[in-house]
């Protein structure tokens, strides 16, 4: 911790005395980051010369760490400087005479470090600065922000306690600086139509303000006060960060180039410090109910004024249409598990009451000895089945509504990064536990009622005969069988209780469904996405212009880069398709008629000099090969074209235009193997780029959501685990259960425990293995229906194998391991009593 009182430091310039600092009081907890802003000539180096034991103050106290630097001598200052301070001096002060390797080696030599390993340490630290291969330059040899980097790693390389930087990126190079790759939004100041919230820090208040959308500011610890620059139109103009916001239309971050990039910024700053005309209005309607009629207005203003219009409802934005298709998938999940939990649990009450049944055969018979009747005995066991039931359901709602909370916050703040004070933490809904009671109720009766009617059949005779647990099997079934004692308790065991072998085989199943769907949804989109951007998206990087541009002289341009082996034109971006009475948002992309940076898969007709839509466009829009569509473009008049194909798009929502147009507003370069970066560098000197992006940086992106998802499948393996303990240990509790007289009999015999518990995992054994047989092709049926849900983000192709062996193999010996290992502590647990006492047991139960 740094604290300081009072902290005051006069400077004696003759008889003058000049105020460095006065009366300072601070306090610094361990972990923070703190930024000190002011003008030249306030006192910020003073400051830091102060805490770091470099000055002392004239009056008050510095105290570091526990220590106060107040009174002491040169020898315990100089102690203190070397094992508690790093500094970034404001002007490096490098020594002059060593390399940049023998610089950083310095504060390596006083922690005791030496030889080749000191060696490694100093490339290493400079490396994180990204200037390795300038280990052996004199600090003459290099530029102000190059020598300000090794300032940098020499203050890192002590690994002190207390890290103080006086302007570290003030001489940094402009291409030194943190990379930003983004859209920045103008907007007024003042009142407006609010489409972010602040989080930390203040709004913007002048030109040279900006506003950072919290996802990019959290990957690069960005706080409010410090400073960053930003490329626009080619010009790199430094703002000062006055706040760190969240903003709806951005949970799912979709770059303008057209597609998800994992590392992207969203910026908001004042509209006159990027430029002073407008190309995007934020509208706000006073009734809600209208703003589909207010929607249509605009679209027929603009068109009257000779504006090219995209109108986009804030419900129609990609961010908040991704959001909804996962809620979508969400609800499905839910949808498919909910009646999956309940069928298990119908299982679970089926095989509880049969074999309570069983146990109170003598019971039963008594009362039908006594005069109760069949409807006395159905209604009694099917009584025991509404209890268990209704307090399970009274259980599930707190229970569930916390559940609910937490998974709320894990997908909401951790997957979309909504702050937690915008989440309503609300009662649920009544009506569906209204629903959810009722199909509760209607399980449990359906589990119970057979059970029930059992036990009502019985007469008072059959009732009082002793219960026999195996069918005998015939002389000829059981010379198949193995000559092994044990091997043959087993399979009767098996084939004597066939209802709970088949419900044990189906549980297992379904089970594996839970664990599996999900694994294999994102598994299969993981594949997909590898697959479509190496065989369909051949271009390496697609770049931009600030404005449209004729084509010739732009793609000459960039032709002429070492390193391009290829250009075309390209001109994209939102567009509206409308087709009768239906409308929908896509992303257009227009490109050469022959083009060869893109490979179409066409499920239907063909691409001609026409309009090719994504699959599940036509099936939302209701479209057909041959239909004529409006299509409302931002770069172009309004126009009317015919569709000539279909095609089996990853991204959804999109559409191609193969046409060869006057102008362009963008390229799409091929570019030579490991040439990529060094092209790109060249891209960004042009004056007429506005942005530009790797094919790999959006493959990356799509692959970073889709890890995101993995959240969801480990909560699934989470959920797969519970239920297997929750029914394999209910089935193997029952089975131990009834097994215990014959455990008496094995220990009696000298058998040990060893040998028992092995019996028991090879009953359940065969039984897990069949389940999983039939749990995998009911999977894989379910994985196309679940992947479905997503089709309005993203589409797998129609040939596309869902059949990931390394997936399925995973969790189908998961799915048995843990059947295994359940059967294995239930029936340990079983055989912990001697074998007197488990006689005495048995016989009090008989």
């Amino acid at each position: 911790m740094i604290e300081l009182k009072d902290a005051t430091r006069i400077y004696k310039l003759g008889k003058k005395e000049i105020v460095g600092l006065k009366g300072i009081d601070l306090v610094v907890k361990k972990g923070e980051f703190v930024v000190v802003v002011g003008p030249s000539g306030s006192g910020k180096s003073t400051l830091l010369n102060l805490i770091g034991g470099m000055d002392t103050p004239t009056k008050g106290v510095v105290i570091v760490d526990g220590e106060s630097l107040l009174g002491l001598n040169d020898k315990q200052l100089t102690n203190f400087r070397r094992y508690k301070v790093g500094f970034v001096f404001q002007f490096f002060n490098l020594i002059s005479s060593l390399t940049a390797l023998e610089n950083i080696e310095l504060p390596l030599k006083l922690r005791g470090i030496n030889g080749n390993k000191m060696r490694r340490e100093a490339i290493r630290y400079l490396d994180m600065v990204g200037i390795s291969d300038l280990k052996d330059r004199f600090p003459s040899e290099l530029s102000g922000g190059e020598r300000q980097r090794v300032a940098i790693a020499r203050a890192l390389a002590k690994e002190a306690k207390v890290l103080l930087v006086d302007e570290p990126t003030g001489n940094l190079d402009t291409k030194s600086g943190k990379e930003v790759r983004g859209e920045i939004n103008g907007i007024e100041l003042g009142n407006r139509v609010e489409n972010y919230s602040i989080l930390e820090g203040g709004d913007i208040k002048s030109d040279n303000d900006i506003v950072v959308e919290h996802h990019y500011a959290e990957k690069h610890k960005i706080k409010p006060g410090q400073r960053i620059d930003i490329y626009i139109n080619g010009k790199v103009k430094r703002f000062r960060v006055s706040g760190i916001c969240f903003s709806p239309d951005h949970m799912i971050i979709f770059s303008p180039e057209g597609g998800l990039v994992r590392d992207f910024g969203v910026f908001y700053c004042h509209r006159k410090a990027i430029t002073k005309s407008v190309n995007t209005f934020y509208i706000k309607v006073s009734d809600e109910n209208k703003i589909d009629e207010c929607a249509s207005a605009l679209k027929a203003l603009f068109k009257n004024k000779g504006i090219n219009a995209v109108v986009q409802p804030k419900d129609k934005i990609f961010s908040r249409v991704a959001v909804r298709e996962d809620m979508k998938g969400m609800n499905s999940m839910a949808d498919f598990i909910t009646p999956l939990i309940l069928v298990i649990s119908s299982f679970i009450l089926f095989i509880v009451l049969s074999r309570l049944v069983d146990r109170e055969r003598r019971e039963i018979g008594t009362l039908r000895a006594m005069g109760y009747s069949k409807w006395n005995i159905f209604s009694h066991y099917l009584a025991i089945s509404g209890i268990v039931s209704i307090s399970g359901l009274a259980l599930s709602i707190p229970l569930g509504f916390t559940i609910s909370m937490l998974m709320m916050k894990g997908w909401a703040v951790h997957i979309y990064g909504i702050p937690g004070k915008f989440l309503p933490y609300e009662l649920p809904d009544m009506t569906y536990v209204g629903y959810s009671a009722i199909f509760v109720v209607a399980f449990s009766i359906l589990g119970a009622f057979f059970p029930s009617y059992r036990a009502a059949s019985l007469t008072p005779a059959e009732a009082m005969r002793p219960y026999i647990g195996y069918k005998r099997g015939g002389k000829g079934t059981m010379g198949r069988f193995p000559e092994s004692p044990l091997s043959k308790l087993v399979l009767r065991d098996i084939f004597g209780h066939k209802m709970r072998s088949i419900s044990t085989i189906v549980a297992t199943a379904l089970l594996l469904s839970v664990g599996l769907v999900m694994a294999l949804c994102i598994g299969s989109f993981n594949k997909a996405i590898e697959q479509w951007f190496d065989k369909r998206e051949l271009w390496d990087i697609k770049v931009n212009f600030n404005r449209p541009q004729t084509g010739i002289i732009a793609l000459n341009e960039l032709r002429k880069i070492p390193g391009v082996e290829r250009v075309e034109p390209y001109t994209g971006g939102a567009a509206e398709i409308y087709y009768k009475d239906k409308s929908t948002i896509i992303q257009i992309g227009v490109l050469n008629k022959n083009t060869r940076m893109h490979s179409f898969s066409l499920a239907k007709g063909s691409n001609s000099n026409s309009l090719i839509i994504s699959e599940d466009v036509a099936n939302r829009v209701g479209i057909a090969v041959g239909d004529r569509v409006a299509l409302n473009v931002l770069f172009g008049p309004s126009f009317k074209i015919k569709v000539s194909g279909i095609m089996q798009e990853l991204v959804a929502s999109q559409g191609y235009i193969l046409k060869n147009l006057p102008f362009c507003m963008g390229a799409l370069l091929k570019v030579k193997n490991g040439k990529v970066e060094d092209v790109e560098k060249s891209v960004r000197r042009l004056s007429f780029i506005k942005s530009s992006v790797r094919k790999e940086e959006l493959k990356d992106g799509w692959l970073g959501l889709m890890h995101m998802y993995m959240a969801v499948v480990y909560s699934m393996d989470i959920v797969m685990v519970i239920l297997i303990l929750i029914v394999i240990g209910v089935f193997g509790f029952i089975t131990a259960t009834e097994h215990e007289w014959e455990f008496v009999i094995l220990k009696a015999m000298g058998y040990s425990n060893r040998k028992i518990i092995l019996n028991s995992l090879l009953d359940i054994l065969p039984l897990s293995v069949i389940g999983v047989i039939f749990g995998i092709p009911l999977c894989l049926r379910l994985t196309v229906l679940f992947t479905a849900t997503f089709k309005n983000m993203m589409a797998i192709p129609g040939n596309f194998t869902f059949f990931l062996p390394d997936v399925i193999i995973v969790r189908s010996i998961l799915m048995i391991g843990f059947s295994l290992l359940t059967v294995f502590f239930v029936t340990r647990s079983s055989l912990k009593r001697n074998v007197a006492e488990r006689l005495r047991r048995v016989f009090e139960t008989m």
